[in-house]
């Protein structure tokens, strides 16, 4: 499909910020931090504006957000391909959507990625 007939996704990083950025910048310096990590429901949404269903459903470790200390790194929001789609009714201000997915494995369970994370084999 020719990219100028595609829908727009912009709005999935249209979501107003939640996070007092100054403040967040105040503690990482204070303690000497590169950036925070989020992994829980409500630190996730504080960071990252999103509230994905997953982590309200009590599925811990499934969506993670990263707001770093350096202010020309960007921050992201990071969650399984499978909810990428609950971006479009619940967005982030994050702009950077980083999905991730389990490994290629072969029948023997061994994952099949070479030295550059891509297949190297058939499983």
């Amino acid at each position: 499909m020719p990219s100028d007939i595609l829908p727009s996704i912009d709005h999935i990083t249209s979501a107003k910020r939640l996070l007092n950025v100054e403040r967040a910048y105040d503690i990482m310096d204070k303690y000497g931090l590169d950036g925070l990590v989020a992994t829980t429901p409500v630190n996730i949404y504080y960071l990252s504006s999103h509230g994905g269903i997953m982590q309200w459903m009590g599925r811990p470790f499934s969506t993670f957000a990263f707001f770093p200390r350096n202010p020309d790194a960007p921050p992201a929001i990071i969650l399984s391909a499978v909810m990428l789609y609950h971006l479009d009714y619940r967005p982030t201000w994050m702009p950077t959507v980083q999905a991730y997915t389990m490994p290629l494995t072969g029948e023997d369970g061994a994952i099949l990625l070479d030295d550059h994370g891509l297949a190297s084999g058939k499983p």
